[in-house]
């Protein structure tokens, strides 16, 4: 055992020190046997190779760890808490055999291995911990491809067209997002929320989806034209609606039109001087000139602080704008891009030094730059002239290698 090997090479006391240490670093969530684990890893002493047999889960033990085949019934949306002034994640799966069927709760990164899998996908659990009814991930699990079994029961849960929902509680469908409004945060009685509002479409129309929550998180690694599966969903007043009991993924297959044959359909590809205003269309252009890079804030308050913390005590919300000049074969005009769209323009995923030094540093690799995107026109009272904003940004070509700043 690892645990008589460590004390061949110290005493007792330092090794029970040492695994307390690293309990209290994970915050409780790492139990003896994974604290000797990781302190025998760092003195080079590997465990001992066990054969890997797998069981049924009718035949799983609590208190044991096991290994199993199983097939995906249901998962939820990965679950944000707090222990000790700590961040955690975790999420709870329906998984089953031909023998019975339990919750696997998946905790840490391990609350994130799910997302490959959809629903009804055959998994191979390594190295669970099992309790009653449950199993549960710990630091050596792994959540694998399994075999296909015939004999495992698949759920009778339905992927249905979009337009199609109305009134079912529970259901699937495919869709591309064609349109995401700002995460809106809230809070009832006490315990705040988030929710996000977006338009997702597929071959049947488009739908108002609300993402609640995690699943508002999970929206943000999507951007516009995205293929997303929608798990667990329920219809309500109109709208979908994606909760707790339901999830957002990247979909392995799907039979959905592609990105540019869905906004042919649904926005019209024009020149700059043909946009009308209010009506949103897909412009490409080139950009000519960079002009500013600028962030304003403004708090649930009302107030527009100079900076994010708010005299009222509250952190105002940040949007990043950056202006540029932008021409086509009809004419040149100014553009917006806010950020989300800011940030794919300038290249970056988040900005790690301050907007001056950024803009500094990028300003003249946007120049020529070719971006296609989902525009709103406005017409300006002061350059009297028609004006966009980029909803969304589909493409850029880059005429040059712009430096990395993050």
């Amino acid at each position: 055992m690892l645990k008589q090997t460590l004390l061949q090479q110290m005493p007792e006391a330092q090794l029970s020190e040492e695994v307390t240490l690293l309990q209290k670093k994970f915050h409780g969530f790492l139990n003896e046997e994974g604290a000797i684990r990781i302190i025998a890893s760092k003195h080079g002493i590997q465990p001992e190779k066990k054969p890997f047999t797998l069981k049924k889960i009718s035949q799983l033990v609590p208190g044991e760890t096991a290994s199993f085949n199983c097939i995906l019934l249901n998962c939820q949306s990965v679950r944000v808490f707090e222990k000790d002034g700590r961040k955690g994640f975790v999420t709870n799966a329906t998984v089953a055999d031909e023998t019975g069927e339990l919750t696997l709760v998946l905790w840490g990164k391990d609350a994130f291995s799910l997302r490959k899998f959809e629903r009804n996908s055959f998994l191979l659990v390594k190295n669970a911990f099992v309790k009653e009814k449950e199993a549960h991930s710990k630091l050596v699990t792994e959540i694998l491809q399994g075999q296909e079994n015939p004999a495992f029961p698949k759920s009778l849960v339905k992927s249905i067209p979009l337009t199609n929902a109305n009134g079912l509680l529970n259901f699937d469908a495919f869709g591309r997002v064609l349109e995401k409004s700002p995460a809106k945060e809230f809070n009832v009685k006490g315990k705040p929320g988030k929710l996000v509002k977006a338009q997702v479409a597929d071959d049947s129309g488009q739908s108002n989806v609300v993402f609640w929550n995690s699943n508002a998180d999970e929206l943000a690694r999507f951007v516009v034209g995205d293929a997303v599966k929608l798990e667990g969903a329920y219809e309500k007043d109109g709208e979908i609606h994606l909760g707790k009991d339901g999830r957002v993924i990247s979909p392995v297959k799907h039979s959905l039109e592609k990105r540019e044959e869905l906004y042919a359909k649904h926005f019209p590809r024009l020149n700059i001087s043909q946009a009308k205003e209010g009506e949103q269309c897909i412009i490409s252009a080139e950009i000519t000139k960079a002009l500013s890079l600028n962030a304003f804030y403004k708090c649930t308050c009302g107030k527009k602080p100079l900076t994010k913390q708010c005299e009222c005590g509250k952190t105002a919300n940040e949007t990043l704008v950056l202006n540029a000049e932008i021409e086509d074969a009809s004419v040149s005009t100014k553009c917006a891009f806010f950020n989300e769209n800011a940030m794919l323009v300038l290249g970056i995923k988040e900005a790690s030094i301050d907007y001056n030094t950024l803009f500094s540093l990028k300003r003249d690799y946007l120049t020529h730059n070719v971006v296609t995107f989902i525009a709103l026109p406005k017409f300006s009272s002061f350059t009297k002239k028609m004006e966009l904003s980029a909803k969304h940004v589909l493409s850029i070509k880059s005429q040059y290698e712009m430096p990395k700043v993050n």
